[in-house]
């Protein structure tokens, strides 16, 4: 690759190495930076499925307890076409 810029100014070979590198750097900083947030949102992902199946678990063992919990009003006897 040398070869081909033999004929370049040094000071704008040197600019040239020092932008290539800034790149590497800065890209090197954006994979780093994606990798960390993609695992955040799988962490808090994972959080936030782990709770959703406590409060279920709750909700078919304890009607009473998941309704003191989340200040609801479920009922024990809901049934398919029956209104509230």
């Amino acid at each position: 690759m040398q070869e081909n810029y033999s004929g370049m100014p040094e000071n704008l070979w040197n600019d040239a190495i020092d932008n290539l590198v800034e790149t590497l750097i800065y890209e090197r900083i954006g994979a780093y930076m994606r990798k960390n947030l993609i695992n955040m949102y799988r962490d808090e992902d994972w959080k936030f499925n782990e709770k959703v199946k406590k409060l279920y678990r709750v909700y078919k063992s304890d009607i009473k307890q998941f309704n003191q919990a989340l200040s609801s009003a479920f009922k024990t006897d809901i049934t398919p076409g029956k209104s509230a």
